[in-house]
């Protein structure tokens, strides 16, 4: 497609369509500087429609987010929004940047402020249900906030709708599982768990699987099944070598399985890569 792109725009270079394709093209491959550039020279050319300003404004939107500027991120999913408010993505897009930046708080102890950030994420999440209740992500959004609220019961119900709406989305049923785990029924929760597992090793199927194995190795422990902990937190280190509550884990099924050098070995590691981030 982007060879095809920039064919077209050597054909013609007045044809803002090419760009903006060429644009969410590049970013699509992860050529975010780019994609950038070719977003800003759509929003150069004069008389164009307003809704494409707006899907220029969009692809801004999304790598401004991807390169973790979120002030400008917020700035150009409004401009979009403001052009063209009746695209449900538009809104969905704004309203996981907000989560987005509610779970980095989040990570980082600031509750108060990760608070803050999902409640503002969800207007646009209602509004995209609003907007077209027959898609998912809106749903999938309410679902996400209302389980970092702490508002469960909440949680089940839009989690629910997101999954009438798009059966095959992964990140709903690793939603599910989290609730139905903080809810202590770890058996819901390993049967949705294993549902975003099997549909992420599905053709097509982009969701990040390792951190469902993670997910599945909490449970685990919770069943006092130590083995079959331990045989997914390896897995889940697969993809993420990194991941220290990963570590802790296998340092937990470790102990309860009285494999003491094994599990002071994985505290080691996990002791690491804290320390590794302090600096």
């Amino acid at each position: 497609a982007i060879g095809n792109f920039r064919k077209a725009i050597e054909i013609d270079s007045n044809h803002f369509g090419s760009y903006l394709g060429l644009g969410w093209s590049l970013h699509e491959q992860g050529n975010d500087i780019e994609a950038l550039e070719q977003f800003t020279n759509v929003l150069q050319f004069p008389n164009i429609a307003s809704d494409s300003i707006a899907d220029a404004y969009a692809g801004l939107t999304s790598i401004y987010k991807h390169l973790g500027n979120y002030d400008l991120a917020i700035e150009f999913g409004k401009k979009a929004i403001e052009l063209n408010p009746i695209l449900t993505g538009y809104h969905a897009r704004l309203g996981f940047l907000y989560r987005q930046m509610g779970v980095f708080e989040a990570g980082n102890k600031n509750f108060t402020k990760a608070k803050e950030f999902f409640e503002l994420a969800n207007p646009y999440f209602i509004k995209a249900t609003e907007i077209h209740p027959k898609l998912f992500t809106g749903w999938l959004g309410l679902g996400w906030n209302s389980y970092s609220l702490g508002n469960y019961q909440e949680a089940l119900l839009y989690f629910t709708k997101a999954l009438e709406r798009n059966p095959r989305d992964a990140p709903a049923y690793e939603g599910l599982g989290r609730v139905y785990y903080n809810l202590k029924d770890y058996d819901k929760s390993i049967e949705n768990f294993r549902k975003a597992v099997s549909l992420s090793l599905m053709e097509g199927g982009d969701y990040d699987k390792y951190v469902t194995y993670e997910s599945l190795g909490w449970v685990y422990l919770r069943q006092n099944n130590h083995q079959n902990a331990l045989e997914h937190f390896n897995k889940a280190l697969e993809g993420h070598k990194t991941s220290k509550t990963t570590y802790l884990g296998l340092a937990y099924a470790h102990f309860k399985m009285n494999n003491l050098r094994d599990s002071e070995e994985m505290i080691n590691k996990a002791k690491a890569l804290y320390l590794a981030d302090s600096w």
